[in-house]
């Protein structure tokens, strides 16, 4: 298993023609123009960027390629899989413009953006496949769709969000049709994250649309379950023609503007009424049932004009903390109403305690174990390396912890000689830590006031995004480096009686306490999401918070923090 590196299109080109199953193909920063994919491997060959969505492509086609992986790539004008390919997986990925896939067979779709076409996400006849994580959003029209001979299928935990068309266009989330004789069948569409804004001058969007089956028996063995949907189209959740185990459960669908939208509808079209369909532990406005055919469960349906204050921990639709159930509400954990699991799952991993299967904790455990985000800094800091260039933010109470978590993105212009990155330290301080880089080599010092401990890691290369985490608690110092850990110390850090100003951007160990009189080794380059929290956690456990720094304790009312979509997107694989 070889690793081939490439600077430029015909070396990509040349690679392809040589590489073997399991080698990787390694893509320097660079636009490698238009490329088609013809290539057969009997095993995974990976076409991976260097540097992630560093390897920039105008567009790029994969047409009967066998085993094929492309990870970390941007595309400028879209992404074809087609003409009966097999065993492809994009992960990571940047799609600009159509991801269009057709005749398809084992197809993974992971941690991948689409955005600003026609269409989004087009699944046309595609057997085996998978999406997940990923963040679909902004096409003019439909933003996915599952059509013709598509089946074995799973669609969970994305973001799918806002169309952008304006009349005629008639856009949907998600849509299901028939093509050239066959109907999709056997998909699952769970925990996902589906809204459209309602827009002057734009259609409202239809959430998750399923009718037109091009065979006489319908839909067949579709799962729909644990989605939160928010679209202004009374079609929020529509079938026509579910005539064998159609199963629409646990679903939470919120009310738009002018209290639109929010319902479930059963049509009666091409002579099929649904008689398959089930219809069970939902939260929605209202249910249709046109054709009177369709199982009804024990749904909680709300009406029109309901205060939703009584039910939602909050109406910003574009997270799923807003759907947690106010406490004591008829939605309220244990009711069975809605997306129960999932949401008390993300609670849970995000409050650190584990949940057993059919054994939810209660909502208190979870307000009490919450990290909090102490201190954050959210913008882009520019430094040049020299002067008075960096940044410091006074010492607060909410900094005087025991254990937490501190961490930042930089990227540096230079890796010579000593440039600080983060330093909550002085001279005489007995518990603290600072970051730097010494020629190429990040250096993490942390003291507990009975020893000093440097950790290193060497590699640093100038012009590259690296995340650092440090952790800390009674028993050890943690620190990570782009999730991997790089270094541990067994040592009681404790910040509670540290006073000292938060420094960004230099190295402040030689100062007077509470001064920045011998301050030194100023950075070279940005750093960015500066954050502290009063939890030790891994880079795994942050993922849930780490993009949005205003993320607080959950309160006694059962209101959470807002994560933004973006976050949802790469993050909702819990």
């Amino acid at each position: 298993m070889a690793t081939i590196r490439v600077t430029n299109q015909a070396e990509l080109l040349s690679a392809l023609k040589t590489a073997a199953a399991g080698d990787t193909i390694l893509l320097a920063d660079a636009n490698y123009g238009n490329v088609e994919i013809k290539n057969d491997y009997t095993s995974a060959v990976t076409i991976k960027a260097e540097n992630a969505l560093g390897a920039e492509f105008e567009a790029l086609s994969l047409v009967g390629s066998t085993n094929v992986s492309l990870d970390g790539l941007h595309t400028n004008g879209g992404l074809a899989v087609k003409s009966m390919s097999s065993g492809i997986s994009v992960l990571n990925c940047d799609i600009d413009s159509v991801f269009y896939c057709r005749d398809v067979d084992g197809l993974k779709i992971d941690n991948v953006d689409v955005s600003g076409g026609q269409f989004g996400l087009l699944l046309n006849s595609v057997q085996n496949f998978s999406v997940t994580n990923s963040y679909i959003h902004e096409a003019t029209e439909d933003l996915m769709r599952i059509t013709g001979n598509s089946y074995n299928g799973v669609v969970e935990n994305n973001v799918i969000a806002d169309t952008t068309g304006g009349k005629p266009l008639h856009p949907d989330l998600l849509q299901f049709f028939g093509a050239n004789g066959y109907t999709p069948h056997d998909i699952t569409i769970r925990g996902n994250l589906m809204y459209d804004e309602a827009v002057v001058g734009q259609n409202a969007a239809q959430g998750i649309f399923l009718s037109d089956p091009n065979t006489s028996g319908g839909y067949k063995n579709i799962l729909i379950e644990e989605n939160m949907i928010k679209v202004n189209s009374p079609n929020s959740i529509y079938i026509n023609g579910g005539q064998e185990n159609v199963v629409v459960k646990d679903n939470v669908l919120m009310p738009g503007v002018g209290d639109g939208g929010a319902m479930i509808r059963l049509v009666g079209k091409a002579g099929l009424d649904n008689s398959g369909t089930t219809v069970d532990g939902n939260i929605t406005k209202l249910i249709v049932d046109e054709t009177k055919a369709s199982t009804m469960g024990d749904n909680y349906v709300y009406g029109r004009d309901a205060d939703l204050s009584k039910l939602f921990s909050g109406t910003d639709y574009t997270n799923w903390e807003s759907y947690v159930p106010v406490e004591g509400s008829p939605i309220d954990f244990g009711s069975n109403y809605g997306p129960q699991t999932f949401l008390m799952e993300a609670l849970s991993e995000i409050a650190g305690v584990s949940v057993e299967e059919g054994a939810l904790p209660p909502l208190a455990l979870l307000v009490e174990d919450t990290p909090k985000l102490i201190y954050s800094n959210d913008d882009v800091i520019e430094l040049r390396g020299w002067g008075n260039d960096y940044r410091s933010d006074a010492h607060t109470s909410a900094m005087e912890v025991d254990q937490g978590t501190i961490s930042l993105t930089f990227n540096a212009d230079q890796v010579k000689w000593d440039r600080g990155l983060l330093s909550k330290d002085s001279a005489g301080t007995g518990d603290a830590v600072s970051a730097w880089i010494h020629n190429g080599v990040l250096k993490v010092s942390v003291q507990d006031g009975e020893q000093t401990v440097v950790i290193c890691k060497d590699g640093i290369v100038a012009h590259r995004d690296y995340d650092l985490t440090i952790t800390f608690d009674e028993e050890k110092v943690q620190v990570w480096l782009d999730d991997a850990l790089v270094g541990q110390a067994d040592m009681d850090l404790d910040l509670s009686q540290n006073n000292q100003a938060m420094i960004v951007g230099a190295y402040n160990a030689n100062s007077q306490a509470g001064t920045t009189d011998a301050i030194r080794s100023m950075f070279d380059g940005t750093i960015t999401d500066v954050a502290m929290y009063d939890r030790a956690m891994t880079p795994e456990q942050l993922a849930a918070l780490d993009d949005v720094h205003h993320a607080t304790s959950l309160a006694a009312s059962s209101e959470v923090a807002g994560y933004t979509a973006e976050t949802l997107g790469y993050q909702l694989s819990i």
